[in-house]
């Protein structure tokens, strides 16, 4: 059985071209690029290494042979990512002459897509959903968490903390990854036939769905989160008055009440907070502010020891996050 990676022009959108192909020995199943090298997941063949530095005359320069179904693959770095009939394989391709694979987890069920986002490979393990898995290690690549899914899950893309999934008769399901150890289901789109392939383009996630096409739909804007907390002062007893500067998504800025109280609804994100009053030290941190959640701070401004001319010590600042019950300390 014999296909072709074909290379298009499609810099006139409508009217692409077909500039130039390589037949591969099995049949091209999915395509990843980097640089001048194209990646190819040729099913039984294996993952395939074109040199497409001459668009009009690809060439082949290495292969790995993945005995099984090779389905997908993604690049980051020097690795290639494959989906792969016993699941994730990871390949060095630094040098693309001699790749080598230097890791392997083997998912409950069959890879048919992936993505990559920081040291996370996001699996659609067929059947058994979706896998998130650690590659922070390649040659140890380690499951962090799953969610199972409706039907089948066919491909993936990720959008922030948002892993998008092609679920085949169940549609588009939306997997909030922010926690990698407990991925979960937060919303879904039923698609007209089977989804399978996702892409993401901004707000927008184009799903691939079988015989009815191409399905176009907006992620939907993340919930604000809301900050609040007291700023007390070493030296008043009146505590109002401290300037706090939010920078990050969007800029704010505000000044607390009598009792230093504040309280402020942001876009979700990651910001640097700084809270200033006259004679006191400044206090600078940054937070991650959760869509739709609640992160209390408190602070107290020191005076600086000015008698003393000694190093200036701050207190410690806790920042509480109420939707995971966790407790960071800084400044200590």
């Amino acid at each position: 059985m014999e296909a072709r990676a074909g290379v298009i022009e499609i810099s006139a959108p409508a009217s692409p071209t077909e500039v130039g192909f390589l037949d591969t020995p099995w049949g091209a199943l999915g395509v990843a690029v980097t640089g001048d090298l194209a990646l190819v997941a040729d099913g039984e063949a294996g993952l395939r290494l074109i040199d497409i530095s001459d668009p009009t005359a690809p060439r082949e320069v290495s292969s790995v042979d993945t005995p099984g179904l090779t389905r997908g693959v993604v690049v980051t770095g020097d690795l290639a990512l494959v989906a792969h009939s016993s699941g994730l394989r990871v390949i060095d391709i630094s040098d693309p002459a001699a790749p080598v694979e230097v890791g392997l987890f083997d998912t409950p069920g069959e890879a048919w897509g992936l993505a990559v986002t920081g040291d996370l490979a996001l699996v659609a393990a067929g059947g058994s959903g979706l896998r998130v898995i650690d590659i922070s290690d390649p040659a140890s690549p380690t499951e962090l968490g799953f969610v199972d899914t409706q039907n089948v899950s066919l491909g993936v893309a990720v959008s922030g903390g948002l892993a998008l999934l092609g679920d085949q008769f169940a549609g588009l399901r939306v997997i909030d990854i922010s926690d990698p150890t407990a991925p979960t289901e937060v919303d879904f789109l039923n698609t007209h036939d089977r989804s399978r392939g996702v892409a993401v383009t901004g707000d927008l996630v184009l799903v691939a769905d079988g015989t009815a096409g191409l399905v176009i739909a907006r992620l939907p804007e993340p919930a604000p989160g809301t900050v609040e907390g007291t700023v007390t002062l070493q030296l008043h007893a009146d505590h109002s008055g401290t300037a706090i500067t939010f920078e990050g998504p969007e800029s704010v800025s505000l000044t607390t009440g009598p009792d230093g109280t504040f309280s402020v609804i942001l876009q979700p994100g990651t910001y640097t907070v700084t809270a200033r009053h006259l004679y006191h030290l400044p206090a600078v941190t940054n937070i991650e502010v959760p869509a739709g959640g609640t992160l209390v701070m408190d602070a107290v401004l020191l005076c600086c020891d000015l008698d003393q001319g000694g190093d200036i010590d701050l207190l410690e600042l806790a920042l509480i996050e109420t939707n995971f019950n966790s407790v960071e300390s800084l400044w200590r």
